[in-house]
């Protein structure tokens, strides 16, 4: 059984702490540290801020490091740089920073297509040349936390190393995760057309402000009960896709859907969010989604689901990239795989891998 391979002779989930842990999953070798950025607590408008924050994997201490614009997903560069997703809040444009993470200088790599503010930049991964790939959602329109849209399109994009940047894909409802094939000849999407975002975790208190504004959809763990708010904010006939395009230098082509996500168990409703995403290096696809992580063979199977409610995003970690971390907004879990994860050329090179 494939999904054995995955795991290892002796899986083991393991609850690090709780710890207002969302998106991003960076794992920065030179420090031993995992980067990540906290939950925006949308309750309280204008809002708390989102903040970059890390773990040190030895010591398993969560801190913070700094205030940011509503930051989203993150990667490394080829070079060690911290490349993050910020959406925006009001006035403030959304953009790709780049920050070095040794004196924390940063850098806009990116910050506008033809003169147009981006909608809100939500995950980002490197190729190999450097370049920088990002989806852009317009949840900061949906979500009330940005002004109109003015692309007025959901797209991919593509910043080169020179600053150039293009759109590389369009027609999605909500792209959200992407990360490349080891051989980086294909391009997994994610789209998470069903929901406008509001997967959180709050009690059920019906005088909570935002619960009064809009009725969202919430996602009640642990202490409460799962409740699903209909207000046309959740809606299943929008894609829950895992899309998958060939690549070939800079232009996508032959685009399809690799895999459709639901609820694999529980009593959640049965269509899936499928959000962060990664690949291993024998292609196989991992997507965070309501449940847990799910994981794919390279031909679009499910192999298997490691259970963890409310998972957003994951990231490997360690000398050999067998590690994973999990976040799902209010706590960190780890689970030793059997495998290593694609790309991640700066932690390759700085533990000498191949």
């Amino acid at each position: 059984m494939e999904f054995l391979d995955v795991l290892g002779r002796v899986p083991k989930l393991e609850f690090i702490k709780k710890a207002p842990a969302h998106e991003g999953g960076v794992y920065f070798p030179d420090k031993g540290e995992y980067y990540f950025s906290s939950p925006w607590n949308s309750n309280e408008l204008p809002g708390k801020p989102v903040n970059l924050m890390k773990m040190s994997l030895k010591t398993r201490e969560v801190s913070f490091v700094s205030k940011t614009t509503m930051a989203n997903g993150m990667t490394l560069d080829n070079i060690g740089n911290l490349v993050v997703c910020e959406q925006g809040f009001l006035e403030k444009r959304g953009s790709i920073q780049k920050i070095n993470l040794h004196n924390m200088t940063s850098t806009i790599a990116a910050d506008n297509w033809k003169g147009l503010p981006f909608n809100s930049p939500n995950d980002v991964v490197v190729k190999s040349d450097n370049s920088i790939w990002f989806t852009d959602p317009d949840y900061g329109q949906t979500q009330h936390f940005k002004g109109p849209s003015e692309i007025g399109k959901n797209q991919v994009y593509r910043v080169s190393i020179n600053g150039d940047v293009r759109a590389v894909a369009d027609g999605f409802t909500k792209p959200n995760g992407l990360a490349f094939s080891p051989d980086e000849k294909l391009l997994y999407v994610t789209d998470t057309g069903t929901t406008v975002g509001y997967l959180s975790f709050c009690t059920l208190n019906y005088s909570n402000s935002l619960m009064r504004r809009n009725e969202a959809l919430y996602w009640l763990i642990k202490t409460s009960v799962p409740l699903l708010l209909r207000d046309g904010t959740f809606d299943p006939t929008k894609p829950h896709d895992i899309n998958v395009f060939d690549v070939e230098g800079s232009i996508l082509s032959n685009r399809r859907v690799f895999a459709s996500v639901a609820v694999l168990e529980g009593s959640l409703p049965s269509i899936g969010v499928p959000d962060g995403i990664k690949v291993d290096t024998q292609g196989r696809v991992y997507t965070a989604n309501q449940d847990g992580i799910q994981v794919f063979s390279p031909k679009g199977k499910l192999l298997g689901l490691i259970r963890v409610q409310g998972a957003v995003n994951m990231g490997f970690v360690g000398p050999h990239l067998d590690q994973m971390i999990i976040t799902n907004s209010t706590a960190i879990h780890s689970v030793q795989l059997n495998v290593q994860a694609a790309g991640l050329l700066y932690a390759k090179a700085y533990h000498h891998h191949p």
